[in-house]
């Protein structure tokens, strides 16, 4: 399974929220975590981020059944983004970074072992880790600057968020030519 496969519970929840309630984009949040987290779990492996966005949305569809919408509206975003921000860093604690289980997935395995792959995913987990935390301190700032609505809940997510992709796809090759070179 891909990454992106993996947040695309995250992907689906910011395009509905848009448009639909907290409460029914939480809930189709859920949804789709769980079945990633299922087919996952079939695989024989547990992946931490879909085992976090599985528990993260089901609280939030609780929650956003007894908070009010407005409350959600301001600091959904920011919620979000600190889950995620959190999901990351406990993977890196637990010195499982997130990627590493996406990586075994394309990596041979007689590499898994080596120092330099864990590593790799180590380096690639601590920059998305940074892109998360910007992107919750951007969405943090949205209520003070709330007529930068645009600017702080999609530009400037969305640039941290190509950017980790980017950096996700650009480390490995990088190393690999550093290496041979």
């Amino acid at each position: 399974m891909s990454m992106l496969l993996s947040f695309a519970p995250w992907i689906v929840f910011w395009i509905l929220v848009s448009n639909n309630s907290f409460v029914e984009s939480a809930w189709i949040g859920f949804g789709i975590a769980f079945v990633l987290n299922i087919r996952s779990i079939l695989k024989g492996t547990v992946k931490v981020l879909n085992l976090g966005s599985t528990i993260y949305f089901f609280l939030l569809a609780l929650v956003a059944i007894f908070v009010h919408e407005g409350f959600l509206e301001t600091y959904g975003y920011m919620t979000g983004n600190l889950a995620l921000t959190l999901i990351v860093l406990i993977s890196i604690l637990i010195k499982k970074p997130f990627t590493l289980q996406y990586a075994k997935e394309r990596v041979p395995e007689e590499l898994w072992d080596k120092p330099g792959f864990y590593h790799t995913n180590l380096m690639i987990s601590w920059v998305w880790f940074a892109a998360f935390v910007c992107m919750t301190i951007s969405s943090a700032l949205l209520g003070i600057f709330e007529e930068k609505e645009t600017l702080l809940n999609w530009i400037i997510p969305n640039i941290f968020m190509v950017s980790a992709i980017k950096f996700t796809d650009w480390y490995p090759k990088h190393l690999q030519k550093k290496t041979v070179a």
